[in-house]
């Protein structure tokens, strides 16, 4: 039996250890030797469906469903490379995380309103909380992980006047992005970008975009994740908002998807704002929220009543936050009745034809 040359087996094994995500590569090691430890400890010097299911069992009683996935995810690829074993057609194993996750709702960060980031970069006072107001600018606007404003440098910043272009050449995903930030009056974001960049130290070779702001200057030093992840926390703790704590290092890349979606972008405008290719992914971070509620709520009145026949001409409004309500739609000959908010927070904005408002009672 003729064996291959050399080289070819040395090429093949070069091929085999590029395999495995380089950023990543650790964390494939590491369930990779969890897996093993486990083998030994019991004595099994096989891997199937049977054995994997076992172990998958043992592990659903201390993880999470989600972890389940990830865990299995790793070890489907590491299989591949270090067993050449597929386990992607076992579907016993399959089915039964997918029964593990049915019903199950994962902890996410809570998101920001629109008026929160307003009140904040408002409001708050720049001496203080300038560095977390372009962390906010940043991560909203570019729909940015931590990890991506860590690694941002000046390099990756253009200012062409009226318009800053922010280039962000490595992603999770692999692949670049960019995003703009534009002249506008509402919230000045461009002028706070601007500002904190006037205060870098001139003679630093530091290339990092984000550096330590203290008493309104910025040191040579450089910002870490765990700085940038503890924005929305300390942004929540500003505002007074509930349970401060639940505003996590994810905050500003959903409050950039939930934001972008209830301003009426399509989903396929969401996913490439997000750089996301799956549909799931994508939805993922959208947070269910009121605004989105009261939209449809609209639109279903909207089409009720203009179906043809007898029917109310009258739209009641009654789900809506305790102190706000905002309204964006187009709707013709109604009564809109807004019950309870007379001394609140009110926003309509959009198209309103031959419409009569009646708040309070």
């Amino acid at each position: 039996m003729n064996t291959l040359p050399k080289f070819v087996q040395e090429n093949a094994q070069k091929a085999t250890e590029t395999l495995l995500p380089l950023k990543s590569k650790e964390k494939y090691e590491k369930e990779f030797e969890t897996f093993t430890a486990w083998q030994s400890k019991h004595k099994i010097f096989t891997i199937n469906e049977t054995v994997l299911l076992s172990y998958f069992q043992e592990l659903s009683e201390k993880y999470t469903p989600t972890s389940l996935w990830t865990k299995y995810s790793l070890l489907k690829s590491t299989f591949i490379v270090k067993k050449k074993t597929d386990i992607s057609n076992y579907n016993q194993l399959i089915y039964f995380l997918k029964v593990k996750s049915k019903g199950y709702k994962p902890k996410k960060s809570q998101v920001l309103t629109g008026d929160q980031v307003f009140e904040f970069i408002k409001r708050a006072p720049n001496d203080i909380y300038l560095l977390h107001k372009v962390v906010l600018v940043m991560g909203v606007f570019g729909g940015l992980r931590r990890d991506e404003m860590v690694k941002m440098c000046i390099d990756d910043i253009t200012d062409k006047g009226s318009v800053v272009i922010v280039n962000v050449p490595e992603t999770k995903t692999g692949t670049s992005k960019g995003f703009t930030i534009v002249e506008e009056e509402e919230i000045n974001a461009l002028k706070l970008v601007r500002q904190y960049l006037a205060l870098r130290p001139k003679h630093t070779k530091e290339r990092r975009f984000f550096l330590t702001y203290r008493k309104g200057c910025c040191t040579v030093q450089p910002v870490g994740k765990n700085t940038i992840g503890s924005v929305p926390n300390i942004i929540a703790k500003y505002l007074k908002l509930d349970n401060p704590h639940q505003f996590t290092g994810h905050c500003l890349r959903r409050t950039s998807a939930t934001l972008l979606v209830e301003a009426g972008a399509s989903f396929e405008t969401l996913k490439m704002h997000g750089k996301w290719k799956s549909n799931t992914v994508a939805q993922s971070y959208v947070e269910d929220s009121l605004i989105s509620k009261n939209r449809i709520s609209c639109i279903i009145a909207s089409a009720v009543g203009s179906s043809g026949g007898k029917t109310s001409n009258n739209v009641n409004l009654t789900s809506y936050s305790d102190d706000h309500l905002e309204l964006s739609s187009s709707i013709s000959d109604k009564n809109i009745n807004v019950p309870g908010l007379s001394n609140k927070n009110i926003t309509f904005s959009g198209k309103f034809e031959n419409c009569n408002f009646h708040i309070g009672g």
